[in-house]
């Protein structure tokens, strides 16, 4: 076969392909921007320099 119809019979699966890997990467960006929206804020242990405590 020629090599624009095997592509032409593969296109259904490799939209529903892309279309997962997309909704993957969006869940994954998702899950880490509200981890990290809960953490706490950093705070500093070390004493800034300038500071005398």
């Amino acid at each position: 076969m020629p090599i624009p119809a095997l592509l032409s019979d593969d296109a259904p699966a490799a939209a529903w392909g892309l279309w997962g890997a997309t909704a993957i990467t969006a869940a994954l960006v998702y899950a880490v921007g509200d981890t990290l929206r809960d953490l706490p804020p950093r705070t500093r242990t070390a004493s800034r320099p300038g500071s005398r405590s």
